[in-house]
């Protein structure tokens, strides 16, 4: 497989259409750039940039490749942002398992100033006796990996 970095080097060459222009961006020498983009046209048995004096444009098998290359990035900047949101509570989901009693009385008249607090996460509630919210809890970590409480 292709190191990846090379195909990173690439993307940005290809959108920033100069060689030391993309060496600036990525915080690398533009000689850097220029043996990497060599590599990865070595590697894979074709011309992918038409260099000229003021940059480069990307060959027909350059556009081909980049097509795929910029969706990949987009997709790993996705998994990025949805992980920041996890990570920050802004979505995703918990599931509280609790006794009858604590859900009734203590869970229940808190959830509209959490909801509040993050109101892009789905929460659930499992309710039942001790017993019952262990079984259950037991089960959900085989199935799943929500976030379960048991009180």
């Amino acid at each position: 497989m292709t190191n990846l970095e090379h195909y990173r080097i690439f993307y940005t060459t290809a959108k920033e259409q100069n060689f030391s222009k993309a060496a600036s961006s990525l915080f690398i020498t533009q000689p850097s750039v220029s043996h990497a983009i060599k590599q990865l046209e070595t590697q894979l048995g074709v011309s992918l940039f038409i260099r000229h004096s003021k940059g480069v444009f990307l060959t027909t098998e350059g556009n081909v490749l980049y097509s795929y290359i910029k969706q990949a990035f987009a997709h790993i900047e996705t998994g990025e942002r949805h992980l920041q949101s996890l990570k920050a509570l802004e979505s995703g989901s918990i599931t509280i398992a609790s006794s009858d009693s604590i859900c009734k009385h203590y869970l229940l008249p808190r959830v509209p100033s959490f909801l509040k607090r993050w109101p892009k996460l789905d929460i659930k509630f499992q309710h039942g006796s001790t017993p019952d919210i262990m079984k259950k809890l037991e089960q959900g970590r085989n199935r799943h990996r929500d976030c379960a409480l048991a009180y």
